[in-house]
């Protein structure tokens, strides 16, 4: 009597070289379904992080801080009272609490 395994490959020819190649197409495509490409931003990633994704794409913005832009200012409200973001020096000005 034949094995099951036997009688499989006797009604589908090919079947393991089937499921090998789908496996092989399967790991060569990083990705199941289309995905839009970010593009690099020509300044400075925080520039564009507090420019264009607070202001505009707030769930990427949420994405990168884990903050809603709404929080994010929230924060840096509250924190630029404290006196260590404060800066005498007449030479090197103080860099924005934001950033």
């Amino acid at each position: 009597m034949e094995s099951s395994s036997d009688d499989d490959e006797k009604y589908r020819p090919g079947l393991k070289t089937w499921i090998r190649e789908e496996i092989k197409h399967m790991y060569c495509k990083c990705y199941e379904v289309p995905h839009t490409r970010t593009l690099k931003p020509d300044k400075s990633f925080l520039h564009h992080l507090l420019m264009t994704l607070k202001a505009g794409r707030s769930k990427d913005f949420c994405g990168e801080l884990q903050v809603s832009p709404y929080t994010f200012d929230c924060l840096v409200a509250e924190i630029s009272i404290d006196p260590v973001f404060t800066n005498n020096s007449e030479t090197v000005p103080q860099t924005p609490v934001e950033e």
